[in-house]
């Protein structure tokens, strides 16, 4: 595969300093990981040393089959999701690792709320304290934060909103201790703030010569700060676009991931890759006017440029169409 200049850079900047690449929609960053993995494999790093991380566990697997086309010794280079690494950095640590199943999260939200006579969905109540974990590490620290946001957003009655939704919380917590359960947030909670705390070599068996982070506005807080305490040397690469950030709902945050990145790593390299190969000019440029507004002052470092390339300077006009429902729009697209 042929790479353009700026995909070059991305691939060959040099491997001991912290690296976060800003990668547009159709802009080849699965290729760009790829292939920079080849190359730092290339450069003495055992593959068996590094590692990749990113959303989806299907994502996973399809960067490790390409990985592993791009050379076979890739194979022996772990490729997961933050949740599946830090489940066996609990095993490894001698934690208990069993998983609440769904539909018991489910009965026990549902019988709380039933016996608080309080009416809301479970799956938003977990929404809740999975944003409120990774952020507030207190019961008075949520309950502050759900009572401005409930002001905020002018909710009758916040602090009796916020009673029912934090005993409804601890019932839920009290539930996972009294079964021996844990669930996902559970799983960065204690690898951050019990596993890896203190002095790295207590924990250098889980740390990794090289890591690389794929869909990093897509990563919370917490899951941030894991990823900062497993890497040796410098050998971070990340790779991320905050304008396709759509996992608010879960507590991620560009604003605490993508955008702290210099905060964190002063002399850090910012790339950017803004060339869409994918997509006509009318898209490119639309979706440019779209995401101008999602920047300020302090993180206008990060903004990047799209453009399109010549074979895709042509395409019909962009349509645009209302629906009366989703059930509607899935039907006409």
């Amino acid at each position: 595969m042929e790479f353009d200049e700026h995909q070059l850079k991305a691939i060959r900047t040099r491997i001991q300093r912290e690296t976060c690449v800003i990668a547009g929609a159709g802009a080849g960053k699965t290729s760009v990981m790829v292939e920079r993995a080849f190359f730092v494999t290339q450069h003495g790093y055992a593959p068996e040393q590094m590692r990749a991380v990113t959303f989806t566990k299907k994502a996973a697997e399809e960067l490790k089959a390409r990985m592993v086309r791009r050379d076979p010794a890739l194979e022996a280079m772990q490729v997961s999701t933050i949740h599946s690494w830090c489940r066996s950095i609990m095993k490894d640590s001698g934690y208990p690792v069993e998983v609440i199943r769904e539909f018991e999260v489910k009965k026990c939200i549902e019988d709380e709320a039933k016996r608080l006579l309080f009416k809301v969905g479970w799956k938003s109540i977990m929404s809740w304290d999975a944003k409120l974990r990774v952020k507030f590490a207190t019961w008075e620290e949520r309950q502050t934060h759900l009572i401005e946001t409930f002001q905020q957003e002018s909710v009758a009655s916040p602090q009796r909103m916020v009673d029912c939704l934090i005993q409804i919380l601890k019932h839920y917590e009290r539930f996972k201790r009294e079964n021996g359960w844990i669930d996902y947030t559970d799983m960065l909670v204690v690898v951050d703030r019990e596993i890896l705390q203190g002095d790295p070599a207590g924990y250098d068996a889980f740390r990794r010569d090289y890591v690389m982070v794929d869909e990093q506005q897509d990563t919370n807080a917490v899951s941030y700060s894991i990823i900062r305490r497993l890497v040796r040397d410098r050998g971070l690469f990340i790779v991320g676009d905050p304008d396709q950030s759509i996992f608010g709902f879960n507590g991620s945050d560009p604003n605490g991931s993508v955008f702290r990145f210099k905060e964190f790593y002063p002399a850090g390299r910012l790339l950017k890759l803004e060339i869409n190969y994918r997509s006509k000019r009318p898209i490119v440029q639309l979706s440019e006017k779209a995401i101008a507004k999602n920047y300020f002052e302090e993180n206008a470092s990060y903004r990047k440029a799209m453009q399109w390339t010549r074979e895709n300077r042509r395409g019909l006009k962009v349509a645009y169409n209302h629906y009366l429902d989703e059930d509607e729009e899935a039907k006409e697209i």
